[in-house]
């Protein structure tokens, strides 16, 4: 399953554009969307298992972020406001490869993660 999140101005996915060395996490602005020369911009270069990738967007007000996990199992955020996105880093390497779930609650905000690493039945924790 891949996740698809969505703000006014830009469309996000996890993909790649037709090899494996270009996964990752990409956006392409809503209004180029039936264009099939439109060219999707890179977020950020990362190996994904696309069958349980997902991403959440976060509005903060004044800026954006995209939260999503990688085939590692760890946690990323990139800023995702304007023009350019700019990757922030790992947030929480918690977890072993097929740890892929997470959920993001905007009221808190809040990170929900998964993982079976230090628990072999497997937890969630919530990260602020």
């Amino acid at each position: 399953m891949l996740d698809i999140a969505a703000d006014a101005t830009w469309v996000y996915v996890v993909g790649n554009t037709g090899t494996t060395s270009s996964e990752g996490v990409y956006r392409l602005r809503r209004s180029d969307l039936g264009d099939p020369g439109a060219t999707p911009q890179l977020v950020h270069a990362a190996d994904f298992d696309f069958t349980r990738a997902h991403l959440f967007l976060h509005d903060a007000g004044a800026r954006q972020y995209v939260y999503f996990r990688t085939d590692d199992a760890a946690l990323h955020v990139a800023e995702v406001t304007g023009d350019t996105p700019r990757y922030l880093g790992v947030l929480s390497t918690l977890g072993d490869s097929g740890d892929d779930a997470f959920a993001f609650d905007p009221s808190g905000p809040s990170l929900y993660v998964f993982e079976s690493e230090s628990v072999s039945t497997g937890a969630f924790y919530r990260l602020d």
